[in-house]
């Protein structure tokens, strides 16, 4: 198990680097060092818009390179669609989109009622990025 002050330390310093938009670091980090994967759910949801936009961006580049990796992470980030803030729980829906497994459906069904008509659209896009990924000629 990791220490949760070295883990705290890693994610701040990921932090820092996407706030400082040194994000090839950040992508660096990730490719070569998997115990960085379990801090992608807390970054998805972080009130910047920098970090949040620098994850996604991450998870684009890491897409299809690293999607066993990734999947393992989509049920933490998925429990975290429950954000109080409309902006943030659209992000993680367009994360999940990324990353997202069959199992992550479920999580993101509510979603399509969402209040927010811009969160549910993300929600709706998202499943339909999920099935395409994996049911092929859906």
């Amino acid at each position: 198990m990791t220490d949760p002050a070295d883990l705290k330390a890693k994610r701040d310093y990921l932090v820092q680097q996407l706030e400082d938009g040194t994000f090839e670091n950040v992508l660096l980090l990730f490719e070569s060092l998997p115990d960085y994967d379990q801090l992608l759910p807390d970054l998805a949801a972080d009130l910047s818009i920098r970090v949040r936009s620098g994850i996604y961006r991450l998870l684009l580049e890491m897409e299809g390179r690293f999607d066993l990796r990734l999947a393992q992470v989509a049920p933490a980030m998925a429990a975290k669609l429950d954000q109080p803030e409309p902006t943030l729980r659209g992000d993680l829906c367009s994360a999940l989109g990324l990353v997202g497994t069959m199992n992550e459906i479920e999580a993101l069904e509510p979603l399509i009622d969402d209040p927010n008509a811009q969160v549910a659209e993300l929600a709706s896009e998202a499943i339909d990025e999920i099935l395409e990924r994996n049911l092929p000629g859906k």
